[in-house]
């Protein structure tokens, strides 16, 4: 019997270990092949450098509380952006929504086809004041040295957004003329969710019933370490955007002197729901546009890493435990739980009678915000907190394509500006303007041409935000080659 069993187990091994090692072998790269390297347009180096630095020193941030925005800010940069690109302003058509949200219209030769919209946005988060000591430049400088221009939203999102202007430019300096129509609409006030920017000009599409046969949002990046085996670049295109919603946390009770404190006060047991959920993480799981990465970054890895990602049915546990080691990609993983205000207590020596905290959760496809909802009531069980949404709420985005004509173009852009990268597809794990233009389109992707590392990362709504000169350059040559690939 025994002996028997062994036998079974055997030939169970060798036809398991037989499918692994045959999956693997024809686990073959999906990265496109022999594109040309497109030629470098010759720019004005100097003028680029200076039309970003210029922009970078209006303080156009925005605010939940409107009466805090620097209104002229805005009107003082559209009017820059005006006189700074004559030809865009000629030719093109512009709109103007919510008196600070631009939209551009450059009208195609064949009406039938549907256009196509990019999509970035002008508005910035604040330079915290304690942080300003820490910048080596001023946040609103706009330095420039030989090497970086430096300044809040360098990155997120004025340095993209200038470059698809400076492209436009170029290419009417050129003579171009699209075949397809090709809108333009840079919001702002996308980071604080786009309630007058995206969504009037959502409401503006549907008044028109227009339809997208794809669009473009800022989004995935040009990152170098992050997976184990690669050592290329690689260009991570968002093909989905996570959901989100914000949770408020409430306890109230009587309040009174510190001298006779309860057993639990408001802030404690805050505090222990808070912990509570942070023990208590949702379940990871390899789903959706994170499966299709997978799929396409398994590919360009050497044998043994390679037969991981070809064979999930038998390794996603351990490929589930890798991914988790790290903050950045155990987010492709999961919904994300982070606690980002607390507020109780007003006196050393008096005893709060409420406490507040908000918990922002990003929500991966396969999730909800009712699944959410049921999460925390289940894992904190306690009747004495209060939970309720605060502000907006977005489900997780539905997931386009990567057989469409659409990516295709995107990929093969990204192949004949930036050399020897890998392209892949990517779960967007942030929030974008293309939330609220959903409905228009089957095609949304979410790419942002800038070289990125764990070190530049961190200056995205932190400190000495800057770009290089050079991945600038790139920026707007991969806007051109685009533009050119996509309205053919």
């Amino acid at each position: 019997m025994i002996i028997k069993m062994i036998c079974v187990f055997g030939i169970a091994f060798l036809i398991a270990f037989t499918v692994v090692i045959v999956k693997t072998i024809i686990f073959k790269s999906k990265q496109l092949q022999n594109i040309k390297q497109s030629e470098f347009v010759n720019l004005d180096r100097a003028t680029v450098i200076e039309h970003l630095s210029k922009i970078l020193q209006y303080n156009t941030v925005s605010n939940q509380d409107s009466s805090l925005v620097q209104n002229n800010e805005f009107l003082d940069l559209q009017a820059y952006i005006k006189t700074a690109f004559p030809l865009m302003h000629t030719i093109l058509k512009r709109d103007v929504f919510s008196d600070y949200t631009l939209f551009y219209t450059w009208e195609g030769k064949n009406k039938v086809l549907e256009p196509i919209l990019f999509s970035g946005h002008l508005d910035v988060v604040p330079a915290i004041e304690e942080a300003e000591t820490q910048w080596k430049h001023p946040p609103f400088s706009g330095h420039i040295d030989n090497e970086y221009i430096w300044g809040r939203g360098t990155l997120d999102n004025k340095g993209p957004v200038i470059s698809i202007i400076e492209s436009i430019e170029q290419l009417l300096k050129e003579g171009f003329k699209p075949d397809r129509t090709i809108c333009f609409v840079f919001t702002h006030d996308e980071e604080i969710g786009g309630p007058n920017g995206a969504s009037e000009i959502a409401k503006m599409f549907e008044l028109n019933n227009l339809k997208f046969n794809y669009i473009l949002d800022e989004g995935g990046t040009i990152t170098n370490g992050i997976f184990p085996g690669i050592s290329k670049s690689v260009a991570m295109i968002g093909i989905a955007e996570k959901g989100a919603v914000n949770i408020e946390l409430t306890v109230n009770q009587i309040g009174g002197t510190s001298a006779i404190p309860p057993q639990n006060t408001t802030i404690g047991i805050l505090s222990e729901a808070i912990s509570k959920l942070e023990k208590n993480q949702c379940s990871t799981m390899i789903n959706g546009a994170t499966k299709q990465m997978f799929d396409y970054i398994g590919r360009e890895m050497k044998f043994l890493n390679k037969s991981l990602f070809a064979n999930q049915w038998i390794f996603s546990g351990m490929l589930k435990r890798r991914m988790s080691k790290s903050q950045t990609t155990i987010a492709l993983l999961r919904t994300t739980t982070a606690t980002t205000m607390f507020n109780g207590g007003i006196k050393v020596n008096v005893l709060p009678s409420e406490a507040k905290a908000v918990i922002s959760f990003r929500i991966i496809q396969g999730h909800s915000v009712k699944a959410i909802l049921r999460h925390i009531e289940k894992t904190i069980s306690d009747s004495r907190v209060k939970v309720k949404i605060t502000g907006y709420s977005v489900e997780p985005s539905p997931i386009s394509s990567v057989d469409s004509q659409e990516f295709k173009a995107i990929q093969k852009s990204i192949n004949e500006v930036f050399s020897d990268i890998i392209v892949t597809p990517y779960l967007w794990t942030g929030a974008t303007n293309s939330k609220h233009f959903v409905k228009f389109t089957n095609n949304i992707y979410r790419f942002s041409p800038l070289y990125i590392d764990k070190k530049n990362s961190q200056s995205i709504h932190g400190v000495n935000e800057k770009i290089s000169i050079d991945n600038l350059l790139k920026c707007i040559e991969f806007y051109r080659t685009l533009i050119i690939n996509s309205t053919k």
